[in-house]
Formats: structure tokens, C-alpha cells, sequence
């Protein structure tokens, strides 16, 4: 039987700083060589993840072949940098329900990167999303750049989705996967409600009705409603005024009245009258709600 020799000792920060000054690390991988049994060493070698330079060949080929015992690989060093990354820019958009909005999607690539990439979402699927799609959902070189297109539900209460967009490509022949992060805040818009009661009354010459006329908010809108009615234009021949008070409900007014007054000699009618509500800013754009309501004269 033949002698087994003697384990040679290795100087583990040596063949450290070695490794360092002559191989690659690329910014998410690392060696890592431990002293684990009397400063021993051993090497695992992984075909196509680790490459050795030249240097760094001759320098394992010096030692002494009892020199290996023990190494401990996390994601070996190549000398290749090759990669990409995916960012959603900007991270976060706010949208009413209903509405669309867009990302921003850029690969940045690395190292003379030039695979094509493609794109993929979990968007899909997601509450209170109608559709999203990429203008184009594969990046080539001088093409890194498109938008991620989101139309909302109308109607959807607010929810809060956080989201990846993958890009998936080949790096030295192997599948690998690239994402980021996004949110998309859907909120239900801001609204309001004009209602009128009762929906009809009828009166004759000489007297009065009153029409209730009720503000309802919702979703927070807080702005001023100033109302108005079509009604005097179109029964000015019965009736002698009709006045909404206040003409302006804010804050927490949220009822006016409608008082109607006819003259002393009146025709048979049937008037559909509408009473309108409108602000200068919901969601940032002026509006009108209206409600309907009728009033019959007789003689």
C-alpha cells in the first residue's frame, strides 16, 4: 500500500487575495474560502460557472495535488459580467377606478449584453384590472425601452396591488430571470349626487309647491354645488318664479329647497323639469350631476 503523504498547508488569505486581483466578481455573486481544518484547502470545480484566467490556472496547477481537502462554494465568480436588469419607472402610480395609467419599462443592460429579453407581468389578472399590456414585450438592443399600459374597473374599491415585471433572457446559454417592483393604487373617485323629492306634485293657479333638492357626497368630495333648474324656462307661461335656496350647498350643507310659485291664471300642463348640480373640481375636472322630477298644472 502506498503512503499516504502529508496534507500541505495552503495560505487560505494568499490564495484569496489571488483570486481577487486575477478573477471577475460580477455584483451578486462571491467566493467564499473558509479556514476550516488546519487552513487546508480544497477546489469543486463546476463546469461552466467558473472560469479560470490564465494566472489563476497556472497557480492552481502549482500546487501540490494534497493541498485540496475543503472549500465551501457559494455562487462561483466568472469572468464574464454579462447581464441585464429591469426597472419600472416610476415605482408607484395613484389611479381612480376606471381610468387608465402607464409604467415606464427599461432594461438596462451590462457588459455588452445582447440577447433579446422578454416580458412578462402579474398584473394580469389582479382585482379591479381590465387589461395590461407592453407596447412591445420584447427588448432588443437599441430597443430597451417601452411602456406598460394599465386600464382599471370602474367601480372597483380602493385596493393596493404590488406587481413584478419579469424579464427573461438567456446569460452563457442558461434560462435566467430578471424582475422589479411596482405598486398600482386604485381609488374609488370622488363623486356626488343631486336627488330630487318628490318626483311630482301637481297645483293649481294662484299657489305653491316646494321641492326638496338633497346633496349627497361620496368618497370624500368636499367641493361646492351650485344648483339650478330648467323648469321656469320652460312653464314661464304658468308660473310666476321658482327659487332654489341656498343656490350654493358647501360643507355640510347638503339640503336646499326648490319653492315654486304659479300665476293667478293657469293652462292645463305637464312640465319634466330637470334640477342640475355642478362643481369645478371633481377629480380635478369641473362636473354636473342632475336629477329629474315633474310638475302638472291645472286650471
Amino acid at each position: 500500500m502506498r503512503k499516504k503523504r502529508k496534507p500541505v498547508q495552503v495560505d487560505i488569505k494568499a490564495l484569496q487575495k489571488l483570486i481577487k486581483s486575477v478573477s471577475h466578481f460580477s455584483g451578486n455573486q462571491k467566493t467564499q474560502v473558509r479556514n476550516i481544518s488546519a487552513a487546508t484547502l480544497a477546489v469543486v470545480l463546476i463546469a461552466g460557472i467558473f472560469t479560470f484566467t490564465p494566472q489563476l490556472q497556472n497557480y492552481f496547477k502549482s500546487l501540490p495535488s494534497q493541498a485540496f481537502s475543503i472549500i465551501e462554494i457559494g455562487h462561483l465568480p466568472t469572468t464574464s459580467c454579462a447581464d441585464y436588469q429591469i426597472v419600472i419607472n416610476p415605482d408607484m402610480r395613484t389611479v381612480l377606478a376606471g381610468d387608465e395609467t402607464a409604467y415606464d419599462i427599461t432594461a438596462v443592460r451590462q457588459c455588452g449584453f445582447s440577447n433579446p429579453i422578454i416580458l412578462t407581468t402579474d398584473l394580469i389578472g389582479k382585482d379591479g384590472i381590465e387589461s395590461a399590456g407592453f407596447d412591445s414585450n420584447v427588448l432588443v438592443i437599441g430597443h430597451d425601452h417601452t411602456q406598460l399600459s394599465v386600464k382599471t374597473i370602474n367601480g372597483q374599491s380602493d385596493i393596493m396591488h404590488y406587481f413584478k415585471v419579469n424579464g427573461i433572457s438567456f446569460i452563457n446559454g442558461k434560462l435566467v430571470l430578471r424582475s422589479d417592483m411596482a405598486t398600482l393604487n386604485i381609488i374609488k373617485p370622488e363623486d356626488f349626487v343631486i336627488e330630487v323629492n318628490p318626483i311630482a306634485q301637481i297645483m293649481g293657479p294662484d299657489s305653491s309647491k316646494v321641492y326638496m333638492i338633497t346633496l349627497i357626497r361620496m368618497n370624500g368630495f368636499a367641493g361646492n354645488v351650485a344648483l339650478s333648474t330648467d323648469l321656469f324656462d320652460n312653464a314661464q307661461s304658468n308660473l310666476k318664479s321658482v327659487t332654489i335656496m341656498p343656490p350654493i350647498l358647501y360643507g355640510a350643507t347638503l339640503n336646499a329647497t326648490m319653492m315654486i310659485e304659479s300665476k293667478s291664471v293657469t293652462t292645463d300642463a305637464i312640465y319634466p323639469f330637470i334640477v342640475s348640480g355642478d362643481t369645478a373640481d371633481l377629480n380635478g375636472l369641473p362636473a354636473q350631476r342632475e336629477d329629474t322630477a315633474m310638475l302638472e298644472i291645472i286650471q
